[in-house]
């Protein structure tokens, strides 16, 4: 990334998140877990939903659906059946546009188009079924980007590092990477940092398989976090459900 990409993307977030937020105050009386899933290779359904079920948990997966059959991410024809039944066993679909867009080279609309057209595929698959959340694809957050989920979305997840709690902007949620490469130390210590603060600490990852990506983790490193969650006995909900929490 050169310094004039970097420099307009930073001043892009700085505008942004300035003048396109969604405040709320968050006043929780214990914390909340999600664990989420960017682009959703179907390692993150087959392995990741499987562990989550195993404590008695389901997560959120801001899937790309124009990357279903593109190699990497292992969708087969007919695999939408494994959707339907993510969503009937308490699993969120979320948006995370159609294409994988890149939001700092793409006109205003250009995003709406294909948050439309992946709207559109999912409910080829699922009937009436509507996208509630957004995460930001690259983590390009530009104020073209922003202005248009404020008003679309419940919330938008970004890819920057915190513990929400306080004052928060749902246009903007803060999270913690779920990177094999990540020490699971760090992982329990922000754990334990939420507890400490009645704090909402979302997850997010992308593939869940032996041998993962770059940014992805394996079925064990998933499990060990799902499970120390349990261990703690904490409120692990979807994205959605936990925004129907907050708001009681």
């Amino acid at each position: 990334m050169n310094l004039y990409f970097k420099f307009r993307k930073a001043f892009s977030y700085f505008i942004s998140s300035k003048f396109y937020k969604r405040e709320a105050s968050l006043h929780l009386t214990e914390p909340i877990i999600s664990f989420t899933f960017d682009d959703v290779p179907v390692s993150a359904i087959i392995n990741g939903e499987r562990i989550l079920k195993k404590y008695n948990f389901s997560g959120t997966y801001y899937i790309s659906l124009g990357l279903m059959e593109q190699e990497g991410f292992d969708f087969k024809h007919g695999d939408d059946e494994m959707l339907k039944k993510l969503v009937e066993d308490g699993g969120e679909l979320a948006c995370h546009t159609f294409r994988h867009l890149h939001m700092f080279k793409s006109d205003k609309g250009q995003i709406i188009s294909d948050l439309e057209k992946n709207q559109q595929t999912l409910q080829q698959y699922i009937r009436k079924y509507r996208f509630e959340n957004f995460s930001f694809p690259f983590g390009e957050q530009s104020v073209k980007a922003r202005k248009i989920t404020r008003n679309k979305y419940k919330s938008a997840r970004s890819v920057y590092q915190g513990i929400n709690s306080g004052k928060v902007d749902l246009n903007g949620l803060k999270c913690f990477r779920l990177y094999e490469s990540i020490p699971l130390s760090k992982i329990y210590a922000a754990i334990n940092k939420a507890i400490e603060i009645n704090g909402w600490l979302i997850f997010y990852t992308h593939d869940v398989k032996d041998n993962p990506s770059d940014v992805g983790c394996s079925p064990a490193y998933f499990e060990e976090v799902a499970k120390y969650c349990k261990e703690k006995k904490l409120k692990v909900l979807t994205i959605n459900d936990a925004l129907d929490f907050i708001k009681k």
